[in-house]
């Protein structure tokens, strides 16, 4: 936006009583409206494909993961890859998911009772599962893919 544009948007409000605070209020109640629309016709769009609930998984992939199992993955059946396949997978790991956390021991309003306070780190227990071997056998299904 140039300043001349922003001049112009300006003049419009100049004498108005303009609170930043509501309209960022008003604007976020908005914007979870709209989130709250696409969600709901998201979950109406999975259920009547796949009769699944998108509720019930945390992320996207874990949803399709949840739809092929519900869908087109024989019973009884653990997918499992091996082999060339798996060897070009573990090749392209390169990390997993990095969040930030403010962390505390105190209790909610007591700013001077310190508490004993216990990390534990789930996410660095994914590189070392990465140097096991996948899932374990039940029953062996082999797919023939070239990954160009």
């Amino acid at each position: 936006m140039t300043q001349e544009e922003y001049d112009k948007l300006a003049l419009q409000f100049e004498g108005q009583n303009w609170n930043y605070r509501e309209e960022l209020i008003k604007y976020c109640k908005r914007d979870c409206e709209a989130l709250y629309y696409v969600l709901k016709k998201y979950n109406e769009l999975i259920f009547g494909e796949f009769s699944v609930n998108i509720h019930k998984s945390p992320t996207q992939p874990s949803l399709s993961m949840r739809i092929f199992k519900s869908q087109y993955m024989p019973d009884n059946l653990l997918y499992q890859l091996n082999g060339e396949i798996e060897a070009e997978i573990r090749q392209s790991y390169t990390g997993g998911a990095v969040d930030v956390y403010r962390m505390h021991n105190r209790k909610e309003g007591d700013f001077n009772n310190k508490n004993t306070l216990y990390l534990y780190d789930k996410n660095s227990q994914f590189p070392t599962m990465m140097c096991l071997p996948l899932p374990v056998k039940v029953n062996l299904l082999h797919l023939k893919v070239t990954l160009d």
